[in-house]
Formats: structure tokens, sequence, C-alpha cells
């Protein structure tokens, strides 16, 4: 039965880091798919599965989160933007130089994902201001975001989980400063690298919104009546000569002064007097007249010449936009909005775009009518407005308190209280201050996250109590043991690093750890520098859009390829990986 396990486990390994890299199923249902399968064939019993739910590393992921959120909502980090705009003065290098100064310590202490998301759109519109391309920003910002994760326990989810799974493993804590010096020198070569050959390989891409030309980004709409005799008359919008011509763009349509939004409005049939509200240009609105479809004379004058935007908006990770097709969103129908383009994975598509089916981080150009727009940004809080953001009212005044409370959790944290219990209580703190009300910091937790470390932590567990984690640690230190120390951890390293790349950084680090760990008791030497190896190799991924969550999210904003990150990430993987093993073991010692 042991070697019936053993064997069932590896193939469980594989099939799950197979579905992580094409996608097969979400990467958080994969995960549990594979908790589920281990307890299944009797690989984990109800103690094993309770232990993994005990883990504290998965809470104190969750109550970092809500800080961060607290941060986010009483405007500090929007504040932080708006200073960087200023201070930036249109130039990129001044701007890279201040992105640097503001993201990397404040990744540090809070969760990096809301950062980016926040300076996104600051940076989307200050380099249209300055006249250059967003691409030349939008991947310095995730990757400062990362090395500043690495200056402290709290940077990241990986460095909380690789601390929390070595502890469980009888390794002292690790405390929250205690990677800090490393983390600088990390932040140091980085930030330098991007300044200098980061920024030669920094690529000029288009965004979305590039694929209009100033012909196509017509500033109003017009209303128009379905006349007497028209041919539209009796007929669906879909059945039109309007519908797909592209000197039009249809919002709705107003019957006897009520707006019909019942029906998708493809499917709606035109009626002698409707008034169709549509955006068309000098040329269209002559073809249409000339045509006697519709008259441009009779409308009523309060839907007149209205101002038409474009925005461009990304699928966030929540978004019940995901797994479906635009066409069934229905969104002409429920906002007046028309999604015009869409880019994925380095592509910008305009054809048959509303039978694609939607996946987290696409990023839409969304064309419609100021007041429409408006009504879908202040309705859609799963959705990222990377330009023209609509105004959020801050909880400004709760700012301090929010600040206060990251100050305290990171001090306590540092004299010695569980970073668990200082979490947790500092999430609760922000809530009942007012902060962050529960339902935003329950929206606030990346709850994928969290299902993909219980999920990857039920497969570790199985790993370790078949003997999986202590044959894949012999194997290695016995290949690499006549080489020393500093080759097995420059190897794991690399291993880590490269893993990340492919999938989730979170899984790489509770399957490296234990093994890393058996690794350095059968040499007999100090197992700590090899976990902060594994730490600093799960976080610092560059090289692809899908290793970390914030490259996704500068991915499709951004317009890259995947061959952009490959470009500009790898080789500043390759640099740290140097820096890592020349300062590892002086920090660290074997």
């Amino acid at each position: 039965m042991e070697t019936f396990h053993i064997i069932a486990v590896f193939i469980i390994l594989v099939a799950t880091f197979a579905c992580f890299v094409k996608e097969w199923l979400p990467v958080d249902l994969a995960a549990l798919a594979a908790f589920a399968l281990c307890m299944l064939l009797g690989m984990l019993d109800a103690d094993d599965v309770a232990a993994v739910f005990n883990n504290s590393a998965p809470l104190t992921i969750g109550a970092m989160f809500v800080l961060s959120a607290a941060l986010n909502r009483t405007g500090v980090i929007d504040r932080m933007a708006i200073l960087f705009t200023k201070a930036a003065k249109g130039s990129e290098l001044r701007a890279l130089v201040i992105l640097a100064l503001l993201v990397a310590p404040l990744s540090a202490c809070v969760n990096n994902t809301p950062i980016v998301i926040v300076f996104l759109p600051v940076l989307i519109s200050f380099a249209r201001s300055a006249n250059l391309k967003a691409s030349r920003l939008l991947m310095p910002l995730s990757f400062i975001a990362i090395l500043g994760g690495t200056m402290c326990i709290f940077g990241t989810s990986t460095n909380i989980l690789v601390s929390g799974v070595s502890a469980k493993e009888g390794l002292e804590p690790f405390g929250v400063f205690e990677i800090l010096p490393l983390g600088v020198i990390y932040a140091l070569v980085g930030v330098i690298y991007l300044l200098t050959v980061g920024r030669k390989l920094m690529p000029s891409r288009d965004t979305v919104s590039s694929l209009f030309g100033s012909d196509d980004l017509r500033d109003f709409t017009s209303s128009a009546v379905v006349p007497e005799g028209s041919p539209l008359e009796g007929k669906k919008l879909s059945e039109s000569d309007i519908w797909e011509n592209p000197e039009f763009r249809i919002y709705y349509v107003v019957r006897n002064g009520q707006r019909l939004g019942m029906s998708p409005l493809d499917e709606l049939v035109l009626h002698e007097g409707d008034t169709v509200v549509l955006k068309a240009s000098t040329r269209g609105v002559s073809e249409i007249a000339e045509s006697g479809s519709l008259s441009f004379y009779k409308a009523p004058p309060t839907t007149e010449r209205k101002k038409i935007k474009l925005v461009e908006a990304m699928i966030g990770p929540h978004s019940n936009f995901i797994g479906k097709k635009i066409t069934q969103l229905d969104l002409r129908s429920q906002y007046g909005i028309v999604v015009a383009a869409l880019h994925r994975k380095g592509v910008n598509l305009t054809e048959n775009v509303g039978k694609i089916t939607l996946q987290f981080g696409d990023t839409l150009l969304i064309e419609a009518p100021e007041s429409n727009l408006q009504r879908f940004e202040n309705t859609r809080t799963d959705i990222i407005f990377l330009n023209d953001e609509v105004e959020r009212p801050f909880r400004r005044k709760k700012a301090i308190f929010a600040m206060a409370a990251i100050v305290c959790v990171v001090l306590a944290s540092s004299l010695g209280v569980p970073i668990l219990t200082s979490a947790i209580v500092g999430a609760v703190a922000v809530m009942v201050i007012g902060c962050v009300d529960p339902r935003e910091a329950y929206n606030s937790i990346e709850w994928p996250i969290l299902f993909i470390i219980y999920g990857m932590l039920g497969l570790g567990a199985a790993m370790e109590n078949t003997g999986a984690v202590r044959m894949v640690a012999e194997n290695i230190a016995g290949g690499l043991n006549p080489f020393g120390p500093l080759v097995v951890l420059a190897v794991m390293y690399l291993l880590s690093s490269a893993l990340t790349e492919v999938v989730t950084n979170n899984a790489v680090a509770i399957l490296i750890t234990p093994i890393v760990i058996s690794i350095a008791e059968g040499m007999g030497v100090d197992a700590r520098p090899f976990v902060v190896a594994v730490m600093f190799g799960a976080s610092a991924s560059f090289a692809t859009p899908i290793g970390y969550q914030t490259n996704t999210y500068v991915f499709g904003a951004g317009g890259y390829r995947f061959s952009d990150f490959v470009k500009v990430g790898l080789p500043l993987n390759l640099l740290l990986w140097i820096i890592a093993i020349i300062f590892i073991p002086i920090f660290w010692p074997f």
C-alpha cells in the first residue's frame, strides 16, 4: 500500500501542476481537487485534515488583505498616487525613481496587489499626459511591488506561508524583519536594473484603446426616430443594416418615453416612432438619412449630442464576467455600453469579440455615453477601470487609524507577538473603527489564493505521510551532496524560481519547503538558508505574466506580449539568483 500511495501522490502532483499550466481547471479548484483525492485514497486522515486547516498562515494572509483594504479605502494609497503624479513632472526616468520610492516600502508592509491596482490608472493617465507608452511603466510597477514584498515577512503571502510551514517543521519562526537585509539588497539591485538595462529592454506597446485612430474616437451620440414607412419597421435590430454598420454604435431604444431593456437589444423589434440612441459619424448620419431608414430630425432634444467616452477596464479575479461571453452579458441592454475591443495575452482582438469567453486579466475597451458609463462604473465593483476612473468617496478621516493599525501590527510582531494574533487584531480593529466595513473586508480577501494554499497544504501533507518528500530529498541530496550545501542552495533556489514562473508561487513554496528542510537535515547543516532560498525564489517572479498576480494585472493593461516578460524578467531572475547565492550564506550561515 505504501508503494501505491507514493505512486498515486506523484501522479496527483503532476496532474495538479498540469492543470495549473494548461488551465484545464481554475487553479484553486485544481488544488482543492488534489486535496480531496488525497483524502479519498487514504493518504490523509481526519487529524491530518484538521492540521491543514489549523495552519496559521492562510488566516494571517487573509487578515493582511483586510489591512491592505483599509489603507486603500481610506485613501492612503490614493494619496501616494497623487503625490507621484505631481512629483514625476512628465519624465519617464523620474517617474520610475519615484515609483520605486513609493511602491517598494509600501509593498514591504501590506499586500502588493491593491497597490498595483491603485497605481494602474494613475500610470496610464500619466503616460497619456506625458506622451509616453504605458507599457514603459506598468511592468516596472509590478516588478517593484514584488521586490518590495521581499523586504518583510508581511510583504507577500509567500513569505508568510514559508515561515508558517517551516515553523510547523520545527524551525524557529521567522522574525518580521529577519529577511530585511537581503530584501533591501534585492530591491536596490532590482531597481537599478530596471533604471538601466531593464529600461532599455522595456517594450513600447500599444494598449487596447490605441486600436482606434482619431477618426474612430467620435465624441457625440445622436438620436434617430424610426419614421413612417421605414424599411426597419417590424424588423429585429440584428436584421437591420445599422446593426453591423461600423459607422454606428447602438446603445438603447426608447419607446413611448420608456427605455427598452427587458429583452436582448439585438432581438428588439423596431416600431414606427421608436427613438434609437446611437453613436454616429458624420458620414454615417448622411448615409442612413439618405436611405430613409431613420430620421435625425424628430428626436427628443434631451438625447442629442451626449459626450462619448472610451474606457479601458480589466476583468478582476472575482468578477462574475469570468467564464461568460460578452454576448451573454447583454451589456447594451443593461447599461447602454459597447465592448469595442479586447486584449488578451499580448493580442488585441476586434473581430468576433462578443463570442470570446472572458478570463481574469482580460482588458476591455468599453465605449459609451458619459451617463451610461458612469452608471456601469458605479455598479461594477468587480471590474478594474484603468482610465477615467469614477471618483470614490474615500474615508479620509479614518486614514490615520488605518496607518496606525499597520504600524501597531508590525511593531507587535517584531516584539514577539505571534504574527497571526497581531494581524487578526489589526484587521478587526480597522473594521470596528470604520476604515473598512465588514462587506468590503470580506470582498478584499483573495479567496482563491487561500483555497490554493489549503489545497496545496493538503497535498504537501500527503507527500510527507507517504514518504514522497523523504524520497525526493534523499535523491536530491544523494546527487548533490558531493558538491556541498552552496550548490544545493543554488539548485533549490533555481528550482523554486523556475516552478513559480509556470505555477502559483504559493503552491511551490508549500511543496518545496519541507523538501529543503529534509535535505538540510540529511546533510547535517542548518535548514534556514535553504528555506530563505525557497522564500525568495518563489517570491521573485519576473519572467512570465502568470507566475505572480500583479504581473497578470499589468499584462493585459499594458498591452504586453508573453515574450516581453521573458525578455525583461528573465535576466532579472538570473541576476537575483546570483545575489541570493552570494548573500544568503552570509546572513544565514550553513
